[in-house]
């Protein structure tokens, strides 16, 4: 039975309180429990440890205990922030065992914004130095992306892979050094050949200049010349394009080189830093040239079991990486979750998606491939006319994607207001005997279970005509009990 705190609500509240529905938790009507998707704890209590702590019974998460408020339907049609401030690690479900590119996706660059909680010799936590990313960041701050660490996306380091390490890091003997495994930044030098500043490369640097042993580079800042002696490189032949600002008697000469000089700030050394993708991805990036609109995701892991466990990196396998933040930011939440949307079984141990043929009996398919213009799935790989699947839809995420037009839609994984929206408005239409069927009510057997809803009450819409309660919406169950 109930023991109530407060006085229960009556007729007249449902007649006069307007916020009598926005106060209702999200946890009760999207029926969350420790088991259910970690973003959708988040979305309706927030951050652990911030705004809840779990309730554990022998070992098992069995309730929340929350420290703040937990959010409510006034808060989702209200509070912008409520998804902005949701962290990537949740959404993601991100452990020290994720991929490096998604650790520093939700974290960033380690001993730099995060340490690893270790154990027993074992990483089994994050201990954030600075702020974890949201999806805010993810929305707003290109920099989410952009200041990823090339290094970041791969598992290992083969320092003999010398495109690999080029591309994370430049030069050998330039750029970096070797501390056994570990590349070891060195500090940043130009080029220098009469008077002229050039790059590492022996190109030209149009913009920056040299006066005296100050170097002002293209952005303006001014950096301190120290001749390099320490017995790396000295000098770079200068790249064919440079000798044509030269005098013809210097241009009789087969080779020109330049001599290096070390750069300083008021700091001290200035260092090469290794590269992220915002390095790459810039349309005027030099790396390689144009090396990042030829590579893919996959060439440059070069690992195919790698992409196919991660379910974000297998659906941009395909993408160069000057393409990737736009393609991750495309991306659905059909094409990303289907194996949370769609219903699976297992059958004979094998787990199988259920889909209705054309004639709407419940069939079973393994493999299923998703055509991303169509956003639909298909059962063969090129997509071959009649082999269009109608998957069938897990309950909760039936409505989630389903708009007023009862079509059930996919959208990008940036725009979860949308999916909210759409809960509001199908929770709203639903029939009790739906919402119950779907899991979204409970009544227990002891106050009836489905059977109360088949008791009747009169029609709203004609009073002396009795109904099934469970046959009612939510708003055609208030206008009746408000007409009794």
């Amino acid at each position: 039975g109930f023991n109530p705190i407060n006085a229960p609500k009556t007729i007249y509240d449902l007649q006069n309180d307007k916020d009598l529905f926005n106060n209702i938790e999200l946890a009760t009507v999207l029926n969350i429990t420790p088991d259910s998707e970690p973003i959708m704890i988040a979305l309706a209590y927030g951050k652990e440890g911030t705004d809840f702590t779990y309730i554990v019974e022998s070992g098992k998460k069995v309730g929340f205990n929350p420290i703040n408020a937990p959010k409510t339907i006034y808060d989702l049609q209200n509070d912008t922030a409520i998804f902005d401030n949701i962290e990537l690690a949740t959404v993601l479900n991100i452990t020290p065992e994720s991929q490096s590119i998604m650790i520093a996706l939700a974290y960033g660059k380690e001993g730099t914004d995060f340490t690893y909680i270790v154990e027993g010799g074992k990483k089994v936590g994050f201990n954030p130095i600075t702020a974890p990313k949201t999806i805010g960041d993810l929305k707003n701050d290109p920099n989410v992306f952009n200041g990823i660490e090339l290094a970041a996306i791969f598992e290992e380091l083969d320092a003999t892979d010398k495109i690999m390490m080029f591309l994370l890091y430049g030069k050998e003997g330039i750029h970096y050094t070797m501390d056994g495994t570990t590349p070891v930044p060195m500090q940043r030098r130009i080029a220098v050949y009469n008077g002229v500043p050039y790059d590492v490369y022996g190109k030209p640097m149009p913009g920056a200049s040299i006066s005296g042993n100050v170097f002002t580079d293209v952005d303006g800042k001014t950096y301190t010349m120290t001749l390099v002696a320490d017995g790396t490189a000295t000098q770079v032949l200068l790249h064919a394009d440079s000798l044509s600002a030269m005098s013809a008697d210097e241009e009789e000469l087969t080779e020109i080189y330049a001599t290096y000089y070390y750069l300083s700030d008021a700091n001290g050394k200035v260092y090469f830093q290794s590269r992220t993708l915002g390095d790459l991805t810039q349309k005027d990036s030099k790396v390689l040239d144009n090396m990042t609109y030829a590579l893919t995701v996959a060439d440059v892991l070069r690992d195919d079991n790698s992409i196919e466990d991660n379910f974000l990196l297998k659906h941009v396998a395909d993408v160069v990486i000057a393409d990737l933040p736009d393609r991750i930011m495309n991306l659905t939440f059909k094409e990303v979750y289907a194996k949370d949307i769609y219903h699976r079984e297992t059958i004979d141990g094998v787990t199988m998606y259920q889909y209705k043929d054309a004639n709407g009996d419940i069939q079973y398919i393994q493999t299923i491939y998703y055509n991303r213009e169509e956003h639909e799935y298909y059962s063969t790989e090129d997509f071959q006319a009649g082999t269009k699947l109608n998957l069938v839809l897990e309950p909760a995420w039936e409505y989630l994607l389903t708009e007023e037009d009862h079509v059930a839609h996919d959208y990008k994984i940036t725009e979860f207001e949308q999916l909210i929206i759409n809960m509001k408005y199908n929770v709203q239409n639903a029939t009790l005997f739906d919402l119950y069927d779907h899991g979204l009510i409970e009544i227990s057997e002891a106050d009836g279970g489905r059977s109360l809803l088949e008791d009747t009450i009169p029609n709203p819409d004609n009073f002396l005509e009795q109904i099934p309660i469970g046959s009612l919406t939510i708003t055609g169950l208030i206008k009746a009990i408000s007409m009794l």
